[in-house]
């Protein structure tokens, strides 16, 4: 293990801005709280920590963020909170810290459920601060260098395995490509042991005739940079071993057989920029008041130097490629343009496969010092200069990603469809679309216009009714493609429907949508909920409690407010009667009275209709049942039992929609001992004749039934009449409409409610 002296020699050479007094302290801390804990290897634990800082200085993260790297684990494993590392270090050092520890003395349910826990708190943190996933990526990377001395195998897999799933995704969405390559290198070499040994083997073997074939592909390379004066720098190596693997399962072929296991890369410009330049020969220097405008106005100036110059090294870009390709035929379509369209980490450089020396074929790389910076450190390359209000968009794009990652919890029903939701998003591709006014907007591969949509903002995908890709009609469910020109067409009344829950592919625009359908149904139960209860306590006449007793009430029944009250009777969830019950208590005594009455009519099984109009027993004057008619009964409040036809609608409400006076229905027979009789109405309609009326008024009379009431109207040919009728009973009543079916010109005939009385 390296000595403090050493250690702190080196965090200065990769970054001499850093505040080495600060990481002093940090190794000091660390030092003191791990003194007694030893790693697998046998190394002292301190030897991690160290191994971490130094990746991340390396990156040329900040001050904060090396203390953090040193003190990520001190938390976790030592006697200390993450309070006094505030008070020491700084609340930016703190946070980091404590988005990289997990929760002790927590027990989880299963393996699955913490590391969807642990996931869940390090993308929390990921979105307010990206800088804590670059450290948590150089603790990786440290622990899979040291994963063979773990004694279990089956841990060693787990975490290979983890990594090649989350934290390789992870450090290629952020652009870090030498850990990516790494870890999944590393990754591989533990899961698949034999197929890692004989790719290596195989690569060993050829070395010498590589390196030769690499000098003979430099030297022409470099010759045509001189002729063409442009300065910079030729390197070139064998791929990866797992992206070898990559190649030979994918194509189906042996090592032998591949033909393009070689990338040379091809570096041209100037290697520093004059605003960076600037910072860094300023590091250090505190600045007064009166030197903030100058200097300003300095780096305003080096930044419209820096654009001048990055113009013209990608105008030598294109003509360097041009050149190559009169010297190497390319590979037709097998040409890539990143830097006209970036990749969704931010990766810049072009790509062509030619026919290089003895016929075989070669990619080559090339790019600027600028775009190999970010193809090296990705979001570090970025972030080195934040702290010095250098605006970079590409850390605003990724802040919006890291927060689709969160919805994934919305999407998923346990904490093992968290992770493979997780695995799946890092994994899938990404593409590059623009708006009509020519912004780039990175999508996942086969999203659709309502993704692109809620991309764009929430309200453009709420009020999404179509789209144009480019300039073309196309259905919502259109699967978009790299370089798509899309516009979405609005509508201010237009709203989500489930149907695009099938549709949509992204997780943002998943849970837009179901947060907007949530707010549909709860304005819908809202409003069939208040009219519920709104009519039920008009017929009791009952109002409803303002202020303090209202809270008290919605406090009983565990509602937040008035609205959410209501939404509860509409959706079900909430009976009207203990409302009720509550408002007016001489309602629960009622409510008693009546179940007494309806448990001794139940316990008849059949209750008789003896006797009608009296404080027992009364007519329901909706719908009119006469003697004969299969007959219901509903035991009202104080008014004893009203009788009805069993179909009638009011009564076919209360079984359907309100389940809590269901149990008020009793089954009745008609047991009159004394003649006497009841009200019924009949409707007409036939022809318009001079004598239908005094037809029907005729016929009803020859019945002996006497006629309370009628109305007439005609309308051009058709006649329309209602006829309130004195019947007997049911018998009576189908008599006279089949005599009246029959009459000449009697299109209908048929029982009708009661008039209205006026």
């Amino acid at each position: 293990m390296r000595t403090k002296t050493d250690f702190l020699d080196i965090i200065k050479k990769n970054n001499p801005r850093l505040k080495i007094d600060q990481i002093e302290r940090a190794y000091d801390l660390a030092s003191e709280l791990h003194a007694d804990q030893m790693r697998k290897s046998g190394e002292p634990y301190l030897s991690h920590l160290l191994e971490v800082g130094e990746i991340v200085a390396r990156l040329g993260l900040d001050t904060d963020s090396v203390s953090a790297g040193i003190l990520h684990d001190i938390v976790e494993d030592a006697d200390i909170s993450v309070e006094e590392i505030h008070r020491s270090f700084g609340a930016q050092v703190s946070t980091l810290v404590q988005g990289l520890t997990k929760i002790k003395g927590v027990k989880f349910k299963s393996y699955h459920e913490k590391q969807a826990d642990y996931y869940r708190r390090l993308l929390l943190t990921m979105a307010e601060d990206v800088r804590v996933i670059i450290i948590k990526l150089a603790d990786r990377l440290h622990n899979m260098r040291t994963l063979k001395y773990h004694d279990s195998v089956e841990k060693q897999r787990r975490i290979a395995q983890e990594t090649m799933d989350i934290y390789a995704p992870l450090a290629h969405r952020f652009g870090l490509a030498e850990i990516k390559w790494e870890l999944e290198d590393l990754s591989f070499k533990h899961l698949d042991r034999r197929s890692f040994d004989f790719i290596k083997s195989k690569l060993e073997r050829k070395r010498p005739a590589r390196e030769r074939y690499v000098a003979d592909m430099i030297k022409p390379l470099l010759q045509i940079m001189a002729e063409n004066h442009i300065r910079g720098e030729v390197s070139g190596r064998p791929k990866h071993i797992y992206s070898i693997y990559k190649k030979m399962t994918r194509q189906g072929k042996s090592i032998e057989q591949l033909d393009d296991l070689y990338a040379f890369r091809i570096i041209i410009g100037a290697n520093q920029s004059f605003v960076r330049q600037f910072f860094d020969d300023h590091a250090g220097q505190k600045m007064g008041s009166s030197d903030k405008k100058e200097t300003h106005e300095k780096i305003e100036e080096l930044r419209r130097k820096d654009r001048q110059r990055e113009q013209e090294e990608i105008s030598q870009l294109y003509s360097l490629l041009g050149v190559i390709h009169q010297r190497f035929p390319p590979i037709p379509g097998a040409f890539d343009d990143y830097v006209a369209s970036p990749k969704s980490n931010g990766y810049q450089s072009l790509h062509t496969t030619v026919i290089g020396r003895e016929g075989k074929k070669t990619e080559i790389q090339i790019r600027t010092y600028d775009m190999h910076r970010v193809a090296e450190l990705g979001i570090a390359a970025h972030w080195r200069y934040k702290e010095r209000s250098v605006s970079d968009k590409y850390l605003e794009n990724l802040v919006p990603w890291v927060r689709e990652l969160l919805t994934l919890d919305d999407d998923s029903d346990s904490s093992t469809e968290f992770l493979d939701l997780l695995k799946k998003a890092l994994t899938t591709k990404r593409i590059i679309l623009f708006t009509p006014r020519g912004e780039i907007v990175q999508m996942q591969e086969n999203t659709t216009p309502i993704d692109f949509a809620f991309a764009i903002h929430t309200e453009v995908g709420l009020r999404c009714r179509g789209a144009k890709v480019n300039g073309r009609m196309v259905t919502l469910n259109y699967r978009l493609n790299k370089g798509d020109c899309v516009e979405i067409i609005t509508y201010p009344k237009a709203k989500p429907t489930r149907g695009w829950l099938d549709i949509a592919k992204s997780s943002k625009a998943k849970s837009k949508i179901r947060k907007a359908l949530r707010e549909q149904e709860f304005q819908q139960n809202l409003a069939l909920g208040r009219d519920k209860l709104t009519r039920e306590l008009k017929t009791r006449h009952i109002d409803l409690p303002k202020d303090k007793k209202l809270s008290d009430l919605l406090a009983d029944l565990k509602c937040a407010s008035l609205d959410n009250l209501h939404e509860a009777i509409g959706s079900g969830k909430q009976s009207i009667s203990p409302i009720i019950k509550r408002l007016a208590p001489q309602i629960e005594r009622e409510e008693q009275a009546i179940e007494e009455i309806a448990e001794e009519f139940r316990r008849q099984s059949t209750v008789v209709i003896d006797g009608v109009d009296n404080v027992m027993m009364r007519i329901a004057s909706c719908c009119q049942p006469v003697p004969g008619d299969d007959a219901v009964g509903f035991i009202t409040r104080g008014r004893g039992i009203s009788i009805h036809l069993r179909t009638c609608a009011n009564i076919s409400h209360i079984s359907k929609h309100q389940k809590e006076d269901s149990n008020r229905l009793v089954n009745l027979t008609w047991g009159l001992k004394e003649s006497r009789t009841f009200l019924s109405q009949i409707y007409v309609e036939g022809k318009n004749r001079r004598d239908m009326l005094a037809n029907i008024i005729q016929t009803i009379f020859a019945l002996n039934i006497h006629i309370r009431k009628n109305e007439t109207v005609s309308k051009g040919k058709q006649f329309f009449g209602r006829f309130l009728l004195e019947v007997q009973g049911n018998d009576q009543l189908i008599k006279v409409i089949k005599k009246l079916g029959k009459l000449d010109g009697i299109h209908t005939v048929g029982r009708e409610r009661m008039f209205k009385s006026k």
